[in-house]
């Protein structure tokens, strides 16, 4: 399979992968895995029944087919390979490996090629396992961090002082209780709060911004969590 080496040691992830023809490869965690989710925009085009939401929801997901994947692996010297399937061939894979529709079978109402010779060698240049790149040019966008020397030591945290807890609400209509609300997470998300005991402060206007200060004192003082619930955008 074909592998490239990062030139940088420590790389903690790869953001993206692009050839010279803008096409998008993606990461895996193995070779094998050939779907991956991809954001789209919640409109009508790409999903008709939950475009409606796309107020509280403006991305969604979906599983998208590609044989332009790779895996990478962490070598003993902190380097990183980006590691490709073994796909060579620009024939689909249905006509150069047996298939029911290219061999058939010995019943006289079948496609009756039971005889024909099949390389087996095929198997190794099917997109299976994903396609390897070629003629073009690869450009990787990742990230590098220090290495183990940059970690806080073992023992250095004992203690945590204070927890503030930002949650993002949008979608409560701010003139009526959260009980009234029609979104189910608006509605469940303050007595959720108030079984696990957790405090918490409400932001519905830009004026209840003096109230991330009064979290942040909470917390402190009580060294425990205290949850700011965002219920409308503020400035």
């Amino acid at each position: 399979f074909g592998t490239v080496k990062l030139p940088d040691a420590n790389v903690i992830r790869v953001i993206s992968c692009t050839d010279s023809d803008t096409n998008k490869w993606y990461e895996v965690p193995f070779l094998g895995q050939e779907t991956v989710f991809e954001e789209v925009e919640n409109t009508a085009k790409f999903d008709t029944e939950l475009a409606q939401y796309n107020d509280t929801a403006p991305y969604i997901l979906r599983l998208k087919k590609s044989s332009r994947r790779f895996t990478t692996r962490i070598n003993p010297d902190n380097t990183t390979n980006i590691e490709f399937g073994g796909g060579i061939s620009s024939d689909p894979d249905a006509f150069i490996i047996p298939n029911p529709d290219n061999v058939g079978s010995t019943l006289p109402e079948g496609l009756n090629s039971v005889d024909t010779n099949v390389d087996p060698s095929n198997f190794m240049y099917t997109r299976t396992y994903g396609q390897v790149p070629s003629n073009t040019t690869l450009t990787f966008t990742y990230l590098v961090g220090g290495g183990l020397e940059t970690n806080v030591a073992s023992n250095d945290i004992t203690t945590v002082k204070a927890i503030s807890t930002t949650i993002d609400d949008f979608g409560k209509d701010v003139t009526k209780p959260s009980s009234e609300n029609q979104v189910a997470r608006v509605r469940l998300l303050e007595p959720t709060l108030t079984t696990w005991g957790v405090p918490y402060y409400r932001l519905d206007s830009p004026g209840d911004l003096k109230l991330i200060e009064s979290a942040l004192i909470q917390s402190y003082e009580e060294s425990g969590p205290v949850v700011v619930i965002i219920g409308a955008p503020t400035s």
